[in-house]
Order: structure tokens, then sequence, then C-alpha cells
């Protein structure tokens, strides 16, 4: 979205003016994982990940290669990705 973020719950979307990086920072690390240069998820809700793509409710988001390892480790599923 440019030099805007979106955030998107479960029942509500907002915007904000803060980067995607600076975002990435002040979520928990335990709780959240970046899997894209554009996408941070909520390690707790991904129902599936099949090659490079996870789904989360009715999305289905693309897992960069350099974040697969990072998202491995989150969701501690060893060699499933």
């Amino acid at each position: 979205m440019g030099d805007f973020l979106k955030v998107v719950t479960e029942d509500k979307t907002y915007i904000s003016s803060e980067t995607l990086r600076i975002m990435e920072t002040q979520l928990p690390a335990k709780k959240f994982c970046r899997i894209h240069k554009s996408y941070i998820i909520s390690v707790g809700a991904v129902q599936y990940i099949e090659g490079n793509q996870l789904k989360i409710g009715k999305e289905i988001l693309p897992i960069g290669a350099t974040y697969k390892d990072q998202l491995q480790k989150a969701l501690d599923i060893g060699g499933v990705l």
C-alpha cells in the first residue's frame, strides 16, 4: 500500500502510517512472523502450508524464500517446508 500499512484482523481492517519493518519490531516475536517482504502473519492463525504458500482464513499468502526458515522455526514444524 505504498507509504501505508494495512492490518487485517478477523473482523476489522486498519490502515496505519507505520512501515512493515517498524510494525515487525513492535509485535511479539513468539506470536507473529514475517513470511514475505509484504506480509507479517499471526503464527497461530495458519491453517495449512502447501509449497510456498500458506492459508489464513480465506487468504492464500506467499512465503518468500528469505523467510522460509524463520517461519519453520516459528511454527516448530521441522522439515515440512
